[in-house]
């Protein structure tokens, strides 16, 4: 916190000096959105963060891996400001950090605007104590959740069943509240790259103990080459497509009477949207084949750790290529 408010006052200096002078930055939320909303975006991507923080740089590398550690934490940990920016911008500034909180209020406390245009004192002392409040939430749920995810880091002995469907629910939750949150208040330029990023981020988190699949579409696939047993795929389905309503009736709630909409983009009809959408479908799960089951590029031995980049990096071309014909959902769950 004390680094925050240094930053803020240095930031604070140049931002007096510089020709933006009379622009006010403040800690707020969008003009469009509740402060309910911003407290609920802001304690979730915190969440994210720190859940992801603790999978990827506090876990022990998996019995395929040869090196001591993990050369992906630091760009996991990074995306989840990527997906957390894009995702929440608009509704709270995507702060997701106690100390980047307190920097913002110390460069609206040394702006030299008028204090007529200023928040009162006493207006901006609830905000920051509500957002610092509910970003240090989320990184408590974070340490909570962690523990039911990935047992086998405090007892090697531990059953991984139902950490394996958490995993699975969560991670597809994840996903589908960011998709929400991108289509509905996110911008369409950046949209592909913030669900990219998150869904990265989160294989990287859950991919240890589940698999990472949060796809249904995914699973089925790996049913039929073999790679997971039907009954997995099963309860998979169900834990995934349960995390996506509930990611629905979340995002709904929070941007309602806003709602997405699955349909196609016009001027394209429904058979462009379906031809587009097993396209990219397939070479999502294709990838996945490729990066994950393959003995070749993923061996037993030897397990590659770009594995989650080369999924994300799927969504981003699907995204960009798809988003303007079927709105690019190549996931069951988040359809």
């Amino acid at each position: 916190l004390s680094a925050g408010l240094c930053a803020g006052w240095v930031a604070a200096i140049f931002h007096t000096a510089g020709p933006l002078y009379k622009r006010t930055i403040t800690l707020h939320h969008g003009t469009e959105y509740a402060l309910g909303s911003m407290a609920f975006a802001e304690l979730f991507f915190t969440f994210v963060l720190a859940y992801v923080v603790l999978a990827v740089a506090t876990t022990k590398p998996s019995a395929s891996q040869t090196t001591a550690q993990k050369f992906y934490f630091a760009l996991a940990i990074g995306f989840c400001y990527t997906a957390g920016g894009f995702a929440i911008g608009a509704v709270s500034g995507g702060e997701l950090n106690p100390a980047v909180s307190v920097g913002l209020d110390m460069i609206t406390a040394m702006s030299p605007a008028p204090k007529a245009q200023l928040p009162p004192l006493s207006v901006r002392m609830t905000l920051l104590a509500s957002v610092v409040g509910v970003e240090i939430v989320g990184g408590v749920l974070a340490a909570i959740v962690f523990r039911f995810t990935h047992p086998k880091e405090f007892n090697p002995n531990a059953p991984t069943q139902f950490a394996k469907l958490l995993c699975e629910f969560i991670g597809t939750y994840t996903l589908v509240f960011t998709v929400g949150c991108c289509v509905l208040s996110g911008s369409g330029t950046f949209n592909a790259t913030g669900i990219a990023s998150v869904f990265m981020v989160m294989i990287y988190a859950t991919g240890p103990v589940s698999g990472g699949n949060l796809n249904p579409a995914v699973s089925f696939c790996l049913g039929l080459t073999g790679a997971l047993e039907w009954p997995q795929v099963f309860r998979y389905w169900i834990a995934q497509l349960l995390g996506g309503a509930a990611a629905g009736g979340s995002y709904l709630a929070m941007f309602s009477p806003k709602a997405a909409t699955l349909e196609p983009v016009a001027p394209f009809g429904a058979s462009h949207a379906f031809l587009i959408e097993v396209i990219y479908t397939c070479m999502l799960c294709f990838v996945v084949l490729n990066v994950v089951v393959s003995k070749r590029n993923n061996p037993a031995t030897d397990g590659n750790q770009f594995f989650a980049l080369a999924i994300g990096f799927v969504i981003i071309a699907g995204g960009y290529a798809a988003g303007g014909i079927s709105g690019a959902c190549f996931n069951p769950a988040v359809a």
